[in-house]
């Protein structure tokens, strides 16, 4: 679920050339309580930006004269880090409306503004950014726990064979021999008597046709 906090402490970036309309806007948003907003007023560093900073949202110009708004989406999804592109279209022209949306801008805003229905294209934009990244990360955390020991952190059966697949694979492809090398660890009942030993406080002891820990 997201909530009102995490939509205030979004990390935004305001991109306008115009450094005037940059900062006013900025100072806006913070005036509607976002916690984290950024100014950029050089088109060709908002992609470089993005990258370093992973913004939710970017509220960009779409009529930069030095380089187009539409260049600037072009370069964001260069970077490659996600097909998504967190971007709020700014626009007085309405006829860019559908271009920027088949070019991957979330929604956008007409100038000039009418602040209430860019405060509520914001939080709209931001609850669905926010719940792409709550998805994907619960995705890596799934698999992360479907192919990995939860209690050692290491590969497990799953994934060893996922893995000795790709390599019978990749060596039949390329006409290769692949070898696979088997090791055995000595005394390595005692790091699993030890385990629950240091997590309860005991080591496991059986009862019956129980082990106990």
């Amino acid at each position: 679920m997201i909530t009102d906090e995490d939509i205030r402490n979004a990390k935004i970036l305001v991109a306008d050339d115009c450094e005037r309309n940059a900062w006013s806007l900025e100072e806006i948003l913070r005036l509607y309580d976002y916690n984290q907003v950024s100014v950029c007023t050089k088109p060709s560093l908002v992609a470089p930006l993005h990258s370093k900073n992973h913004y939710d949202l970017i509220l960009l110009d779409m009529h930069m004269p030095d380089m187009s708004g539409l260049s600037v989406m072009n370069a964001l999804r260069a970077t490659g880090m996600d097909p998504y592109l967190p971007v709020l279209a700014i626009t007085a022209d309405k006829t860019l409306m559908h271009t920027v949306l088949q070019a991957g801008a979330r929604d956008f805003v007409l100038k000039p503004y009418d602040f209430s229905e860019l405060r509520i294209r914001m939080r709209n934009a931001l609850e669905v950014r926010l719940l792409y990244k709550a998805a994907k990360e619960y995705g890596r955390l799934q698999k992360e726990r479907a192919l990995h020991d939860p209690l050692t952190g290491l590969s497990n059966r799953v994934l060893l064979e996922e893995r000795i697949d790709y390599g019978i694979a990749y060596a039949t492809r390329d006409g290769h021999a692949m070898a696979l090398m088997y090791l055995d660890l000595d005394g390595f009942k005692q790091v699993n008597d030890w385990a629950p030993r240091k997590i309860y406080g005991h080591p496991p002891f059986c009862k019956g046709r129980f082990w106990v820990l």
